[in-house]
């Protein structure tokens, strides 16, 4: 009596020990069919049955994802009707046990069927999700009649129920990655359209930039020779309404050579190469100082600041960010502009950064429109897109650029590549 109860003490604590190392056996990232495979197993092993065999309810049929002690390759992989004892515990959604299936008229015909296992015993548990039967777990006996106790049948239901978890798991693993994927093909799909949008867009502006200077030059020169031929005969209110159409058409000149400029950045393809940027910045830095030599601004370079980007489009970007620090310099001094790391941020490649006139800080995001101005045409003469094209440089490296400023103080201009 004693050993009887000590093995049964034994047998609980195994169950017990099952139970509890389960869940984090069977949820994984292996195949839904290794995890049921090893749950076959163990369900054995818990319930001393010679076979386990668990399947799938799809359409009422029972699809079979995985068995332990017999050879897969014996089982029917889909079974449709008539589905036996089966069909009892799918309706009655409980578990069922049959101490000799030879005595039960439903089972059978069923375990009589040609090639099936030799079979004396059974219990099945339904694999439930809410009041919906998702399918069974079943353990049988090959040689010795079986009668299943209570606890037996908790030990089944209980494990069915961990079935139930992986097998779950494993259907909601593959949902959210098919529609990961349909995200994926939505989004490349989307990216492609705005892709092609962006160069429809770029492809019309250099168009119309390059169709319209053609007029725009003709309407100067007309205005010039208006004035010059038959500016003795033109009353003085005409020749002030000549003179207001030849400076606006100037300026829609200069704005056009601009827009095609940010229209062939955009075209150009990036060739990026590891490069010393201090060297490109000295370059740069003659050329801006030759161009103003009236009032030629300083600047200073940090030696050996490499980046790997596209060297002809730094080249633009320099000159860009150099003639904006000239442009706004304060009245009557000279630019003073450096170009160095950011020891306090990593992250930064470079950094421009001037003593300027400045800018208020709540503005800094509309620096980098096309056509956006924070002063004055008449104070302050200009497109607005030199820094636009800095920006669109930047964004074809797949970069980012900041700015921060304040009044009186100067600009700071903060590259990551």
């Amino acid at each position: 009596m004693e050993q009887r109860q000590s093995s049964e003490v034994e047998i609980l604590h195994e169950s017990l020990s099952l139970l509890q190392m389960i869940p984090g056996s069977i949820i994984g990232s292996r195949p839904i069919t290794e995890n049921l495979q090893d749950h076959a197993r163990r369900v054995c092993r818990a319930l001393r049955a010679d076979y386990c065999i668990i399947r799938r309810l799809v359409d009422r049929r029972l699809q079979l994802i995985g068995a332990y002690g017999v050879d897969l390759n014996v089982l029917d992989p889909d079974l449709g009707a008539p589905l036996g004892i089966a069909e009892s515990i799918i309706e009655a959604k409980q578990t069922i046990a049959l101490r000799n299936v030879h005595a039960n008229e439903t089972a059978k015909t069923y375990f009589h069927r040609p090639n099936a296992l030799k079979i004396v015993s059974y219990a099945g548990s339904p694999m439930l999700v809410g009041e919906e039967v998702i399918g069974i777990v079943g353990v049988y006996t090959s040689e010795d009649l079986r009668d299943f106790t209570d606890t037996d049948l908790e030990l089944l239901a209980a494990l069915a129920g961990q079935a139930t978890v992986c097998l779950r798991n494993q259907e909601l693993y593959e949902e959210l990655q098919e529609i990961n994927q349909s995200l994926d093909e939505r989004v490349q799909s989307r990216t492609e359209e705005l892709q092609r949008a962006n160069q429809e867009l770029e492809a019309f502006t250099y168009t119309v930039a390059h169709d319209l200077r053609a007029p725009l030059r003709s309407i100067i020169a007309n205005s010039q020779i208006l004035m010059q031929e038959y500016g003795a005969e033109i009353p003085q209110k005409a020749k002030v309404y000549i003179e207001r159409q030849a400076v606006s058409a100037k300026r829609l000149a200069t704005m056009m050579d601009g827009l095609l400029s940010l229209a062939r950045l955009g075209r150009q393809s990036v060739q990026s190469t590891h490069m010393n940027l201090s060297r490109l910045a000295e370059d740069v830095s003659v050329e801006c100082v030759r161009a103003h030599s009236a009032c030629p601004p300083r600047i200073n370079v940090e030696p050996d600041i490499f980046v790997t980007a596209d060297a002809r489009l730094m080249r633009i970007l320099l000159l860009n960010l150099f003639e904006n620090a000239v442009k706004f310099a304060k009245d009557g001094q000279r630019a003073l502009i450096s170009v160095r790391t950011d020891p306090s941020n990593p992250e930064v490649s470079f950094v421009v950064e001037d003593q300027g006139i400045g800018f208020e800080p709540q503005y800094a995001e509309k620096l980098f429109l096309p056509f956006e101005r924070l002063v004055r045409q008449d104070e302050y003469p200009g497109t607005g897109i030199g820094l636009a094209s800095v920006k669109r440089i930047i964004d074809k490296h797949g970069g980012s650029i900041s700015a921060t400023g304040e009044i009186g103080v100067g600009a700071r201009f903060l590259i990551s590549l």
